[in-house]
């Protein structure tokens, strides 16, 4: 378990695993940054539910993240 960030007016701090990455944006910073990805999970071919539960959380598939601007509030 990993904890990041910063205090309340000192910019935005983004932490992307793996690998280690970090995206540090200063508060007052006024260029202009923009975030977007793709997410995709497989299940595994030997997964095996133990319950409905776990049945039902199962979820294969990719998440086109859209590109989206990245604003840090001014101090």
């Amino acid at each position: 378990m990993y904890g990041y960030g910063k205090k309340p007016g000192d910019g935005l701090l983004l932490c992307i695993y793996p690998p280690a990455q970090y995206w540090n944006i200063s508060a007052g910073d006024t260029n202009a940054y923009y975030l977007s990805g793709t997410f995709t999970v497989t299940t595994p071919t030997n997964f095996v539910a133990k319950n409905a539960d776990a049945a039902h959380a199962v979820w294969s598939g990719t998440l086109e993240l859209p590109k989206m601007k990245v604003s840090v509030p001014k101090p």
